[in-house]
């Protein structure tokens, strides 16, 4: 059992990662509105929509055929009454959308080192500890500073890996807008195309850059017709780019009618 009077939300707060099935490579998500109503933990499902895995989930969750959910607790604190054993203190590390909560309490444990354990496990563990303590408080006391060292690393880490994938992402960003936009300084695209080719860059860099790359600007198609390539050697497309249309429909119209039909018949 966990009382929720002893439950530390505050690192969860600032990392409400929403994990599948507690796998911490499979990150779908995060918690928002997270509250506690009537000695329930409580808390709305934010999927991350730009991962196809989390869109799945997500569908399942919609649909009813993902109804789970399971939280991942750090046991600070334990107590025996005369209901059975209860968590007074405990940490909230993650929560995870699942096909078949744990147990009855859909809740997972963690030790000291973030690895899922067993309750008796844990039990054993603050067992040992008491007996130590009886024997030797200082030795308590120095396992303390252990643990809370270690917590305090982890934490220093969780921060430094969000802000490395912070990073990445702008960087991955900026890459993608200064692909975009030298298309559109080349003439390569239009400026209303921009967003939609921000977008499929955003899922397929490498691919929209073999496309734009393989793309021929206007300013190029104009330079060409300038040092002399006749306009039969130009498609509809290169022409339009080239703003050239009209002055080939006004100076020789059997030419216009020629790459109309290779265009549109």
């Amino acid at each position: 059992m966990l009382d929720l009077n002893g439950l530390d939300l505050g690192r969860f707060r600032g990392n409400p990662v929403m994990l599948y099935a507690h796998d911490r490579r499979q990150v779908i998500g995060r918690w928002i509105n997270i509250r506690l109503e009537d000695n329930r933990l409580l808390a709305d499902a934010d999927f991350d929509d730009g991962d196809d895995f989390a869109a799945k989930i997500a569908a399942k969750v919609d649909k009813g055929y993902l109804r789970g959910a399971s939280v991942g607790i750090h046991i600070k604190k334990m107590a025996d009454t005369d209901t059975g054993t209860i968590a007074t203190a405990a940490e909230l590390l993650e929560a995870s959308i699942v096909s078949i909560p744990s147990d009855a309490g859909a809740v997972v444990l963690y030790d000291d080192r973030q690895d899922i354990v067993s309750l008796e496990a844990i039990k054993n563990n603050f067992n040992n500890i008491l007996n130590r303590k009886k024997m030797d408080d200082n030795n308590v006391t120095n396992l303390t500073a252990q643990v809370t060292a270690l917590t305090a690393d982890v934490a220093a880490r969780d921060t430094r890996i969000a802000e490395l994938e912070a990073t990445v992402r702008e960087l991955e960003k900026k890459r993608v807008e200064s692909l975009i936009n030298n298309a559109v300084a080349a003439k390569k695209i239009g400026a209303d195309e921009k967003e939609t080719y921000v977008a499929l860059a955003a899922k397929d860099y490498e691919g929209v850059k073999k496309i734009l790359c393989k793309m021929q600007g206007a300013a190029r198609v104009a330079g060409q017709l300038e040092t002399g390539r006749t306009a039969t050697t130009l498609s509809w497309d290169e022409l339009d780019r080239a703003g050239r249309l009209a002055a080939l429909k006004a100076d020789n119209p059997e030419e216009y009618r020629r790459v109309f039909n290779e265009k549109f018949k």
